[in-house]
């Protein structure tokens, strides 16, 4: 079969050759290219160019955004397997391969990840993410508890992707979550218990913003509530209302458990402001113990850090005056 590998770039001209040519190096041979240029304003589109295989079909375009560029690229794309690769990743030489096996020999199975390398791009820091699927489990369910791809490194049947309707261009992040959540009504999911790919985070990724987390949460939630509505045979909030369906979501306790932890990593890298915020939204979604004496506890710590700057700027001022007497 043939597979369609599906790849955004959007100012990543630094990454471009080293993770193009990861795909053409791919042992699995049977393969097209789609490589979009999103708008860039660097030389990202010059470099897509100057690679030269016929299986690279490169187009640029005028930003459209992640989700609709992915959109375009599948539609534009021929084959019966879409494998997604990040901008600037790597896939190791045989995961397209690995994947490839995975979907040919077992039909039920209509999505494929595998274990990911992560590096950070600032700190040079690497973590091996190893997710897995039991036999026993139900998909859909560990779904619900937890997103266990990365989005990046997976390879999926079209058919079943044109069957729930593919990419919804409303969810600006979770996009891939909210895709599997509703392909996985349809199919089972598998992971390569290898790593095949490795994924660099870079300093405008969603992990390194909490704005971009807080709304990814967000995003997260609104999926969860949408798949719980198809699996009670129901239209979910967008098929229902389109990107209105959003006001008729549900607040929940779930949803402000999550807020309530990201408030806490705020507050552990330093950053009370935030962490201020952030539980002030998990309050609004419910009002809960813990995030009451979070809140408590912050505006404590706001006091104490203020009357700390007060006194230090007081020391200041009376150290200044004491050496202009001398």
């Amino acid at each position: 079969m043939l597979v369609s590998i599906i790849t955004v770039y959007y100012n990543r001209e630094d990454y471009i050759s080293e993770s193009i040519n990861s795909l053409l190096n791919q042992t699995y041979k049977n393969i097209e290219i789609i490589a979009v240029d999103d708008g860039s304003t660097d030389k990202t589109y010059e470099k897509l160019k100057a690679i030269d295989d016929p299986r690279l079909k490169v187009y640029t375009q005028k930003n459209k955004g992640f989700v609709n560029s992915l959109v375009d690229a599948i539609n534009k794309s021929n084959g019966e397997l879409i494998a997604i690769h990040g901008s600037g990743d790597i896939s190791l030489p045989n995961r397209i391969q690995e994947q490839y096996n995975i979907l040919k020999n077992n039909h039920n199975v209509g999505v494929v990840g595998c274990h990911v390398e992560n590096i950070n791009s600032i700190t040079q820091e690497k973590r091996i993410y190893r997710p897995e699927i039991k036999p026993s489990e139900n998909v859909t369910s560990k779904l619900m508890e937890k997103c266990f791809f990365t989005h990046g490194e997976v390879m999926f049947r079209r058919n079943i992707y044109d069957l729930v309707g593919g990419y919804r261009s409303f969810f600006k992040y979770t996009q891939d979550y909210d895709l599997w959540m509703r392909m996985s009504l349809h199919c089972d999911f598998a992971i390569v218990p290898q790593i095949l790919y490795r994924r660099f985070i870079l300093p405008d990724g969603v992990g390194v913003s909490f704005e971009k987390a807080l709304m990814q949460k967000y995003f997260g939630e609104y999926s969860k509530q949408c798949v719980q509505l198809k699996k009670e045979g129901k239209k979910d909030y967008i098929e229902k209302f389109g990107d209105y369906g959003f006001f008729f979501r549900n607040k929940t306790k779930r949803l402000s458990d999550t807020l309530w932890r990201l408030s806490i990593t705020a507050y552990f890298r330093d950053d009370l402001k935030n962490a201020m915020y952030i539980n002030s939204r998990s309050m609004q979604e419910k009002i809960t113990f813990r995030n009451v004496i979070t809140y408590l506890s912050y505006m404590l710590m706001k006091k104490f850090k203020l009357l700390d700057k007060i006194s230090k700027s007081l020391m200041n001022s009376m150290k200044t005056k004491q050496l202009s007497k001398q």
